[in-house]
């Protein structure tokens, strides 16, 4: 089974000239920028809901 996958594998990356690896990669640095980026809108949601309460 797992000579199977790495053949595939082998085959996929050589045919389409992508490295899977590369790409995981990728994915991955991106994920942790996309939940970087959700916690400092949601960070500056909360500083401007305190900022409009001081205001009211």
């Amino acid at each position: 089974k797992q000579a199977l996958y790495e053949r595939t594998f082998q085959t996929y990356s050589s045919k389409t000239a992508v490295s899977l690896d590369e790409e995981l990669s990728m994915l991955l640095d991106v994920e942790q920028s996309y939940k970087a980026a959700a916690k400092l809108v949601s960070t500056v949601d909360e500083m401007l809901k305190a900022v409009m309460d001081m205001v009211r």
